[in-house]
């Protein structure tokens, strides 16, 4: 039996340039400041190139692995996705694009949580900060448990990029 495909969106605005959110994504330093940082023994290897790895791995024998397959400098990230249980990753490979596009943001918006879609931006003084948008194809069954990871994971970028 096949199983169905999604895409799983998930948007993050975050009160930094493209430059520094860039730099949260791709320096194995600045993405331990915010990708599951308040789990104790999390490990963090990044090698940001086409055809480099990744692995984040939680203390409890839980992560995700992948290669990156696309880098385009403070624009986009295109990556193969593997669940790590018990320390194995699973055989299914799932990909994520991760956007990166200027949007004014408010003092108030700065740490706001994940959103599904975009908000109409206010009519006070913003500054231009940057909007994440994370598209996620997995198997349908996956969809539901990566949206909570990807809110509570993005949820942390902001405070990141300050």
């Amino acid at each position: 039996m096949v199983e169905l495909v999604v895409e799983l969106v998930v948007e993050q605005r975050v009160a930094a340039d493209r430059e520094a959110v860039w730099r949260a994504w791709t320096d194995p330093e600045a993405i331990a400041r915010w990708w599951w940082h308040e789990l104790p023994g999390t490990r963090i290897a990044a090698d940001a190139r086409v055809g480099g790895e990744y692995r984040f791995d939680a203390a409890a024998g839980w992560g995700a692995t992948g290669e990156y397959r696309a880098l385009e400098p403070h624009d986009r990230i295109v990556l193969t996705w593997r669940w790590i249980d018990d320390g194995a990753p699973e055989a299914e490979v799932d990909v994520v694009e991760v956007l990166l596009t200027d949007e004014p943001v408010d003092a108030d918006d700065a740490g706001a949580a994940p959103t599904g879609a975009a908000e109409e931006p206010r009519a006070a003084a913003q500054a231009v900060g940057t909007l994440v948008t994370v598209r996620h194809e997995t198997r349908e069954a996956a969809a539901a448990d990566y949206e909570v990871g990807w809110r509570d994971t993005l949820a942390h970028l902001p405070a990141a990029c300050a």
